[in-house]
This record gives structure tokens, C-alpha cells and sequence, in this order.
């Protein structure tokens, strides 16, 4: 059919063609909006083409990032919340015994997606993936929304680029899933500001404050900062803000209201989580704990921990000044420099809630929220405040962060069950009994369910004569199964006379590789060129000497 003439035809963006689309059109960018020094957002504020491309290069890259960075199960937390997931697969409706089976955000989706697709290691992380695309989709519609597409793209990416997201993205934890929700409350609470229906976007805000306290207490500290700006009277009228904690009530009250009916103790979610981390200040020995800190002091460990970590390359650097010079640019418009402002308070609030609040570990994971904002600030300056002063300076220090964002995530030990892994293939593809230390045994149960080996064909047992021995050294000498449970190393140590059966070598790192061919791993410390280059050890099957019985 041909227009009519008192109806010419107009171009509409792809997007908007479907109702997802015109839904996120609607909420998103029903205003006209002020781009700032970018200059990139359309007069009626809608997807534009340069926004399809945006997302197909941050579609790419994402697959790119992941790739390069993904990790899989590892054997530690994700065990607690696979075990959670399937326990309410099995048993219906359950209330959690530890503050991590309780954390339903990332719990029932888990048992959601192992329920309809089966149980693989694929499978269990689906759902931190799951999170950490939206919280990209969110971060890259809010950031056009106040600050323009390009701001959008540079923040999407670095939020890719960032290591404690690459990797924790791909691990099933709820590290992903707490930033997802404290971000998604942040952005519906400053874009209810320009709102006529504010309540509406306010209880949403709320609602997501509620869900990041179920996801981990940790989420606490959002409540800390909007109870702050409460006081303050700060962008809201106070009447407002009983809306949002209406939001907030609805999630808690479900969740005290289960558990009445489960246990009859509406706090039961608080005093398992409290028996699980002690009281205020008795938080101690994280360093050489496996926690991730530096340092045990009470002091200096939270900077440190956000300052030395992989896990965050120089962002810490960064935005502390970026967040000062942003604020005060005028480069801005007043909304936009409001808009920092309350970021970067809440990225203090939550620091001094993590560093500081009592029992709370500094784990680096514990500032994925502080992170997310952090990403958001210096994206900011880059973009729309540096160029102004210096173009060069401002590709340099992108350059700069890009590549130690990429330099710390090859630093990461992104197989840390290696020995586990061959166990588990070793055993597939051979039909004999094999035995092996009772660590690696336990820790490899996952893979070998997924790798359908029968139970009972791998025994962590000294192994008898003329049977097949695993030997992983990294488990087999540390002789503790996990905390409480010990076993005598030496009885998994071969013999010099064991013949060798096969040797499993790990995949050479690129930064192993890298370190070589600089001829660096003849002059950094052995132990640094082991953690860096050859972090996990082969694993060897013997056979043992003698005849089976």
C-alpha cells in the first residue's frame, strides 16, 4: 500500500518495530533529553541507528571478554548454591539453613534453568551470565538516558573490560547479581526525578533495594545511603521516599512472611546469616586465607583491597579524581553533575559500609557495587570531561585501563580445578576403578556427575597394587579434605619407581608464554613466575607396583 499525502510515511528505529522495544522507548526515553558535551542522543530521545551499532560492537565484545575470561565451577560457593538449587528442585518448597542457600535471587533462577535444561556446568553459571547481560542492557539505557550514547558505549565496555565482573560473570555467585540490583534501584531512583509518575519509579527503585538485601545483607548498604539522603531531603521530597521503603517492605515482608510459615521465625534469613559471620569485630586472619585481602589489618586492608587486587586493575586510581573533576565540570549540565554527585556518595556510603561496618569481610567481590559505580564515573570523564583538557591524555588513560583491566584478568587463575577437570575426563574415557587422594576426589564430584562416570569408580583410597592412581600434587599434599576433615598425605605420594601411566599437562598461559618470550621468567621470583605462568601442576596417572589382587 502507497502513503498518503496527509500521512507521509516516516522512518521508525528498528527497536521501536517491537513492543519491547517501544516499552523501553516509553520508559527510557519518553523526554527529551540533554546531551551534553556528547552531542549524540537524538531530539525525541528515542533508539537511534547509531544505538544498534553500539550494541552489536558491545554483543561482540561481550562474547569476545567472556570467552577470554571465563572460569566455569570452581568448587567452592557455587557448590553451596547448586546444592541449594537442587534441593528445591527435589523437595519443593525449603527455607535455607546457611546465609547461602537463602539467597533465592540467584538460588530459584539456578533451580529454574537446571529444572528445564538439565544439570552441566554450562548450566549452573547460565544464570550469573544471565544477570551480568542485563546489567549491561541496563547500564549502557541509563548512561545514553543522562549522559548520551557515547557515554554509554565507553561505559558498557569498561564495565566488560572490568576483571571482577569478566570473571565473577562467569562463576555462579551473587556478586553479579547484588551490583544488577543495586544498580537497577540507583538508576530508577535519579530517572524518577524527571518523572511525572515518580512514585511509580520510586517503589520500583525500592523494590530492587529489597531484592539486592535478599540477594546478600551486604546490600544493606544501599538502604544506609538512600536512609542518608532521606535525612538530607536530597533529590526527592520526603514523602517520596516512604514510597520507595514501601517498595523495599513488599520484598522483605514476602520473605519474613515465608519464613513464618516455614519456621515460624520471621527473622530466620538475619540469625542464620549472623551465625554464619559472628559478631561485630570478630572478622580476623583473611590474609593467606584464600579470601582475597593483602593484609589483615582493619585499617588499611579495605584501600588496599581495592587498590592492589587484580581485580580491579587502576580503576581505584581513577575515580577519585574522575568523580572530583566531574562534579565540578561545566561541561555538565546541573543534572548531570547531580547525577555524579550522588554516585560517587554512594560509592563512600558503601566502602565505609564494607570496610568498616563490623563483621563484613573487605573481600574484593564485597565492592561489586562500589565497582559499578566506579566504571560509571570514569567512564563519564573519559568521555565528556578529559577530552576537553587533552585528547591525547584522555586516549592514553583509556588505554592505560583497558590494558591493565586485560593484563589482570590474564593474571587470574581461570582454571583453579584443573586437577579435577583430568580427573574427571581421565576417568570417562577409561573404564578401570582410579584412585586418588580424598581432596581431589571430593572437589571433582561435580564434574564427574556431569562427565556421567558411575560413583564408587573413583575412590579417594591409597591405592592398592596394580590399580590406577591419580596424583594431583596441589591436593594431595595440603592433606585436608576441606577444613575439619584431614588424611595423611603420605599415603598419596608415589613412589620414584611408579611407572607413569599418563602425564595431563595444563593449556600454556598467554602470560606464561608472554613472560618467556621477554625472558622476564629469568628475572622475576620463581614463586611469581609459578603464580603468573604455571599456576596449576600436571597431573600424573600411575600405576602402582604389584600385582592386583
Amino acid at each position: 500500500m502507497g502513503c498518503k499525502p496527509a500521512n507521509p510515511c516516516r522512518r521508525r528505529p528498528l527497536i521501536a518495530s517491537l513492543r519491547i522495544g517501544r516499552l523501553l522507548n516509553i520508559l527510557l526515553f519518553r523526554r527529551p533529553v540533554t546531551a551534553g558535551a556528547s552531542g549524540d542522543q537524538g531530539a525525541n530521545g528515542v533508539m537511534s541507528m547509531r544505538d544498534t551499532a553500539n550494541l552489536v560492537l558491545l554483543a561482540l565484545l561481550g562474547v569476545a571478554v567472556l570467552s577470554f575470561a571465563w572460569v566455569g565451577h570452581i568448587g567452592s560457593d557455587d557448590q553451596i548454591y547448586l546444592n541449594a538449587a537442587e534441593t528445591w528442585l527435589a523437595d519443593g518448597l525449603v527455607v535455607g539453613q546457611t546465609h547461602w542457600s537463602n539467597r533465592l535471587t540467584l538460588v530459584l533462577p539456578l533451580a529454574g534453568v537446571i529444572g528445564l535444561f538439565g544439570a552441566s556446568e554450562l548450566n549452573s553459571v547460565l544464570v550469573t551470565t544471565a544477570y551480568f547481560v542485563a546489567l549491561l542492557a541496563l547500564s549502557y539505557l541509563f548512561l545514553r538516558r543522562f549522559f548520551g550514547a557515547g557515554t554509554g558505549l565507553a561505559g558498557t565496555g569498561l564495565l566488560l573490560l572490568t576483571p571482577l565482573f569478566a570473571v565473577q560473570a562467569t562463576i555462579a555467585g551473587v556478586d553479579v547479581v547484588e551490583a544488577f540490583f543495586c544498580a537497577a534501584s540507583l538508576w530508577l531512583f535519579l530517572a524518577a526525578a524527571e518523572s511525572p509518575r515518580a512514585g511509580l519509579w520510586l517503589f520500583a527503585a525500592g523494590l530492587a533495594a529489597g531484592l539486592a538485601l535478599l540477594t546478600r545483607l551486604t546490600g544493606g548498604g544501599l538502604i544506609i545511603f538512600y536512609a542518608i539522603l532521606f535525612l538530607l531531603g536530597s533529590l526527592h521530597p520526603r514523602r517520596l521516599y516512604w514510597v520507595m521503603a514501601a517498595g523495599v517492605a513488599v520484598v522483605v515482608g514476602a520473605d519474613a512472611l515465608y519464613n513464618v510459615i516455614m519456621t515460624g521465625d520471621p527473622l530466620h534469613r538475619l540469625n542464620v546469616a549472623v551465625g554464619s559471620h559472628g559478631g561485630l569485630g570478630s572478622i580476623q586472619g583473611d590474609f593467606g586465607a584464600g579470601s582475597g585481602n593483602i593484609s589483615d589489618n582493619r585499617l588499611l586492608a579495605p584501600l588496599l583491597a581495592l587498590l592492589v587486587n587484580q581485580e580491579f586493575g587502576l580503576l581505584y586510581f581513577l575515580a577519585p579524581p574522575a568523580a572530583w573533576m566531574t562534579a565540578r565540570s561545566r561541561r555538565l549540565t546541573d543534572r548531570q553533575r547531580r547525577t555524579v554527585t550522588l554516585l560517587a556518595g554512594f560509592l563512600l556510603v558503601w566502602f565505609l559500609w564494607i570496610g568498616y561496618g563490623g563483621a563484613i569481610r573487605p573481600l574484593p567481590r564485597y565492592f561489586s557495587a562500589t565497582t559499578y559505580v566506579a566504571v560509571v564515573l570514569v567512564a563519564v570523564w573519559l568521555v565528556m570531561v578529559l577530552p576537553a583538557w587533552s585528547r591525547l591524555f584522555a586516549g592514553l588513560v583509556a588505554a592505560g585501563l583497558v590494558a591493565s583491566n586485560l593484563l589482570c584478568i590474564m593474571v587470574e587463575n581461570r582454571d583453579p580445578l584443573f586437577g579435577e577437570r583430568a580427573l574427571a575426563d581421565y576417568a570417562a574415557s577409561h573404564g578401570e576403578a582410579v584412585h586418588t587422594d580424598p581432596r581431589t576426589a571430593r572437589k571433582a564430584d561435580r564434574f564427574l556427575a556431569w562427565a556421567g562416570v558411575e560413583a564408587g569408580r573413583v575412590r579417594p583410597e591409597p591405592p592398592p597394587a596394580g590399580s590406577l592412581f591419580f596424583h594431583y600434587p596441589k591436593n594431595a599434599a595440603t592433606g585436608a579434605t576441606h577444613q575439619r576433615a584431614r588424611f595423611d598425605p603420605a599415603l598419596f605420594a608415589p613412589g620414584a619407581d611408579w611407572p607413569e601411566v599418563a602425564r595431563i599437562e595444563p593449556a600454556p598461559r598467554l602470560l606464561g608464554i608472554l613472560l618467556s618470550l621477554f625472558q622476564l621468567d629469568r628475572v622475576l621470583p620463581p614463586g611469581i613466575v609459578v603464580r603468573l605462568a604455571r599456576p596449576n601442576p600436571p597431573a600424573v596417572v600411575y600405576r602402582a607396583p604389584g600385582a592386583a589382587d
